[in-house]
């Protein structure tokens, strides 16, 4: 009989929830409630924290039987990225090699570390989360892995998670 590495099983099983998960969100419409995002259009992707991103894009691909995507390194960001499309849901994989990361990593394991919405009006919808009691990380847009305009809001912001919010234009934000 063979034996089930759980690791394994958990990983499947996570992206699994993860593949679920954001098919839903992607079905969703934009808000258009009295006191809503009017700026937030939809969802870009689900992004995970890995301690191992080789391993775990040779994992995505046997078991989902997909390409094995390109690992690229952003040696600025002390960061190894790959994006996996799946039913036009993108996962975003990062491993952080900075001291930091590292250790973050050690402690936490494979972690989905964000979920992202795009905007057509970063800065604006930045100003109405604030007005709502949203801290973030980054308190102006900057650009992105992707080039594009990104901010994150501080990690438990929605139960345990933090989120990002995507500008997919190549202008920059408006002041």
């Amino acid at each position: 009989m063979r034996s089930i590495d759980v690791r394994s099983f958990a990983a499947g099983a996570l992206f699994a929830c993860v593949i679920v998960g954001a098919a839903r969100i992607g079905t969703a419409q934009a808000p258009s409630a009295p006191g809503g995002t009017d700026h937030i259009t939809g969802f870009s992707h689900i992004g995970l924290a890995v301690a191992d991103i080789d391993k775990t894009v040779s994992d995505l691909s046997r078991v989902l039987a997909i390409p094995r995507p390109a690992i690229e390194d952003v040696k600025e960001r002390q960061t190894k990225v790959a994006f996996v499309e799946i039913g036009g849901v993108e996962l975003e994989v990062t491993q952080g090699y900075s001291e930091a990361a590292m250790k973050t990593a050690k402690e936490r394991g494979d972690t989905i570390s964000h979920f992202c919405l795009t905007t057509q009006d970063i800065v604006a919808d930045i100003a109405t989360l604030k007005q709502r009691g949203v801290a973030f990380r980054d308190e102006k847009p900057r650009v992105g892995l992707t080039k594009k305009w990104i901010a994150y809001t501080q990690n438990g912001t929605i139960g345990g998670l933090g989120f990002e919010l995507l500008q997919p234009y190549p202008e920059p934000p408006r002041p």
